[in-house]
């Protein structure tokens, strides 16, 4: 009887544990965007609005939708230079991370501060504004259904990306 009441209070102990560190969004997922993407969104309605975006397979489980110029028009009026990837679902066929770079356009380039680019960013576009945590050259948002990362390396780390936004959903397989 006693050895039931101790794995009972285990249980509702890491019950509660999970209680207390999940962290719901600030802004939801159906309307957290960056330069109009989103995660979540079909692929045909994103297609819609972008018709040079066009769906190409990498090999293995990557799926992801490109563009020939790296953007179209309508993002890059957004402030974006070019689209990094965008990966999707095969089955869902929902978008579930994207990257975007802003490297030498209106919002940031190389030389731009890390806390600049990030105060841009959160200007912009509809994304949390409290909760995010820096760690080295990024800054990083998580709640329950998204990751959002604002990275600036200013050219000088091992990949040399520049002002970035990485956004991942919880069904992305990097989230």
């Amino acid at each position: 009887m006693k050895s039931i009441f101790q794995c009972l209070g285990v249980v509702i102990f890491a019950l509660s544990g999970a209680i207390v560190w999940a962290k719901p969004c600030e802004i939801p997922i159906q309307t957290m965007n960056v330069a109009g993407l989103k995660v979540g969104q079909s692929i045909s309605a994103f297609q819609k609005l972008h018709p040079t975006a066009k769906p190409v397979v990498l090999g293995g489980n990557n799926y992801q939708l490109e563009f020939a110029d790296g953007t179209d028009d309508q993002i890059k009026k957004t402030g974006v230079s070019w689209v990094q990837h965008i990966r999707y679902d095969p089955d869902t066929k929902m978008i579930t991370s994207f990257s975007l770079s802003f490297l030498d356009g209106p919002i940031a380039s190389y030389a731009t501060d890390l806390e600049l680019f990030k105060s841009r960013i959160l200007k912009k576009f509809k994304v949390a504004q409290k909760g995010w945590v820096q760690e080295k050259n990024k800054y990083t948002y998580q709640c329950d259904d998204y990751r959002i990362e604002i990275h600036q390396d200013y050219g000088a780390e091992h990949t040399a990306i520049g002002p970035t936004v990485m956004v991942l959903s919880q069904k992305s397989d990097m989230f």
